[in-house]
């Protein structure tokens, strides 16, 4: 969703600074934005490994070198491999942690600073709407999706009287590149037709950033999901959960 979320904000007349590790992708993404005729600063590329600290730093580092001043820092980096937890390679684990847990609450952390001096600024942290759900089959990335849900929403009551506002967006599964072809199929044909698109996602948390939500569902069925998802027995959110992503438990 990062590529929409570049899309639509730079439509609305934002200057954007793409970090992530492909700097080959990156420029793709931003040659197809829109140009920022008559505005004097053009989008930035900024690569960076965002699983290494190291590289964090460094792009911490770069952002103070060009001068650059976030106003909107919009944390959407994932990742995560459907599988058993066992049988999954701890590296892999290692960084799904890192993606998705460190490297937010760093760049959170970094850039915190310097809006609460100015007095103004947004972040979205993006979770999702099992972040409320053991889901086995997906264990460390939705227990990622908790960590970020409770994060975003315990910093926003932490920074309202300081002018920072703080919004988590929770989307349901989402058609992207995320899951491969192979996964896809796995998922039953009822969680493959009701997939939102990014566009309307990304399209959903802006508008909600406006409004300053705290937490922000997009489409009807995700919010009819976590209303009556939140509220069921533990454990049979969690056989729910891992159904919807293929999951079946070894004999």
């Amino acid at each position: 969703m990062g590529e929409e979320f570049a899309r639509q904000l730079a439509q609305q007349g934002w200057r954007v600074v793409l970090a992530a590790r492909s700097e080959q992708r990156l420029s793709e993404v931003v040659c197809s934005l829109p140009e920022r005729v008559g505005l004097p600063l053009p989008h930035l590329v900024l690569p960076a490994d965002l699983t290494l600290a190291s590289e964090r730093s460094l792009l911490q580092e770069r952002l103070q070198e060009n001068g650059i001043r976030i106003d909107l820092l919009i944390n959407n980096a994932g990742s995560g491999d459907l599988g058993l937890f066992v049988d999954q390679p701890a590296e892999k684990l290692q960084q799904t942690v890192q993606l998705n847990i460190e490297a937010a609450t760093d760049l959170t952390r970094a850039l915190l600073p310097s809006m609460i001096e100015r007095g103004k600024g947004r972040i979205l942290i993006t979770a999702g709407t099992g972040a409320c759900i053991p889901v086995p089959g997906f264990v460390v990335y939705a227990a990622a999706e908790s960590y970020l849900w409770s994060f975003g929403l315990a910093l926003r009551e932490e920074v309202s009287s300081m002018g920072v506002r703080v919004s988590v967006l929770s989307p349901g599964i989402t058609k992207s590149s995320f899951f491969t072809e192979d996964e896809l199929h796995r998922l039953p044909w009822i969680v493959r037709q009701t997939m939102m698109e990014p566009k309307e996602v990304v399209t959903a948390a802006i508008q909600g950033l406006r409004r300053n939500q705290a937490e922000i569902v997009p489409g009807l069925l995700n919010k009819l999901n976590v209303c009556t998802g939140r509220h069921l027995p533990i454990s049979l959110r969690s056989k729910i959960a891992g159904w919807m992503l293929g999951h079946q438990p070894r004999k």
